[in-house]
């Protein structure tokens, strides 16, 4: 274990893979730390895979508050980050296993999809509703079609026309 210091620098890389690696290979700390966010959990397979003890820092416990502070940055967020860690300080939390992380990543951007279909049904709508049509009976469903896609030629199943209202079909995967 290497003896405390009150040394410490600063370098900047982009949060890729290959820059966190080479900067972890190239300076093989006995800790990594660091603070939760979108990367953090790539961040800390890769740390754990290179065989680094890593902790993820908790932001929101009054350990971390800044109080009366007016100059924040960057620097200042690792040094206290850094300084926490040495005194054991540091208010961390667990990062689920990566399966888990990735099955709630995938079950997030599924509902997003499904809100975006929602919003972009009720555009549809609203579109149809300034131009003073309506949606009527089966229509009122966008996204069903009924026998020989009559709804998406604007026709009912017999072939006549029909008045005032529009008939739009969205395909579900499109």
């Amino acid at each position: 274990m290497r003896r405390p210091t009150d040394k410490h620098a600063f370098t900047t890389i982009r949060t890729v893979v290959g820059e966190v690696h080479d900067l972890l290979a190239s300076h093989q700390p006995d800790r990594v730390v660091i603070e939760i966010g979108s990367a953090a959990g790539w961040i800390k397979d890769l740390a754990e895979a290179m065989g680094l003890t890593v902790q993820v820092a908790n932001p929101n416990h009054d350990a971390w508050r800044w109080k009366n502070v007016k100059r924040k940055t960057d620097r200042d967020d690792a040094l206290k980050l850094a300084r926490l860690s040495a005194m054991n300080q540091l208010p961390t939390l667990q990062l689920p296993a990566t399966r888990v992380r990735q099955w709630r990543s995938l079950i997030g951007y599924r509902w997003s999809l499904v809100s975006r279909r929602i919003a972009i049904k009720n555009h549809i709508r609203s579109i149809l509703d300034r131009q003073g049509r309506l949606l009527t009976g089966r229509q009122k469903r966008l996204d069903r079609q009924d026998a020989g896609g009559a709804q998406a030629r604007g026709t009912d199943a017999k072939g006549g026309g029909r008045r005032g209202s529009v008939a739009i079909r969205i395909t579900p995967g499109a």
